[in-house]
């Protein structure tokens, strides 16, 4: 029996969804934004990692532009689920993302590293970049998704006043700092550390920041 080979989804097809996609979400074709969310990690810019991603998808399935951009936000979600969750565990990244490799205690910051799975790989300055930019972004999301519930409601003016201090180019360099100094190794690709650490940084930063603009005594 002949094996059936996945049909291919075109050039032109892809390119449309790409150059849509970025344009919904704010992000650039030569950002690195997207490259941990939807790359292995050492793409150059968003434009290859959504190709990248986009091109293992079976043409048979997805052959719609509509269905693809549907798998393209679906991305974008459970990489904001696992930020969000209380606890992020082995088991949550298996079930989202479909890897059986990543152990979390490699990849958070606050631990180190077992003799019996050394590390394979050291960050560069622009894969760290790359990590620090797709956190903002994923944060960016979350302050959105806050405004929105916020606006309409009485109760709700002080939050939007606190939400509009957001400072993208502060956070991208807060988070860049942590990562560079974190020393951080990966065991296969950049990719696999971001969702450990968007994870810290919204239990750690963020929820801390939000709350302040609920009352301005929370700590």
């Amino acid at each position: 029996m002949k094996t059936r080979v996945p049909v291919q989804l075109s050039l032109t097809l892809l390119s449309d969804v790409i150059e849509e996609f970025v344009s919904m979400v704010g992000a650039t074709l030569t950002g690195n934004a997207l490259v941990p969310i939807f790359g292995i990690g050492d793409e150059e810019d968003n434009w290859e990692a959504l190709h990248h991603f986009l091109s293992g998808q079976d043409g048979r399935r997805v052959g719609t532009k509509s269905h693809l951009l549907k798998l393209l936000h679906q991305r974008i979600q459970v990489q904001i689920d696992l930020m969000c969750q209380p606890v992020l565990s082995q088991a949550a990244l298996d079930i989202h993302l479909g890897n059986s490799h990543i152990d979390v205690k490699h990849v958070r910051p606050d631990q180190g590293s077992d003799e019996d799975a050394p590390p394979v790989g050291s960050l560069s300055h622009s894969e760290c970049q790359a990590l620090a930019m797709a956190m903002v972004f994923l944060a960016e999301h979350i302050v959105r998704q806050e405004k929105a519930r916020w606006i309409g409601k009485a109760e709700g003016l002080r939050m939007l006043e606190h939400l509009r201090a957001w400072n993208r180019k502060g956070l991208y360099a807060y988070c860049l700092t942590q990562i560079e100094k974190g020393n951080l190794r990966f065991h296969h690709t950049p990719a696999e550390l971001l969702p450990a650490l968007a994870n810290r940084f919204f239990r750690k930063s963020l929820v801390p920041w939000l709350l302040k603009g609920i009352s301005p005594h929370s700590r």
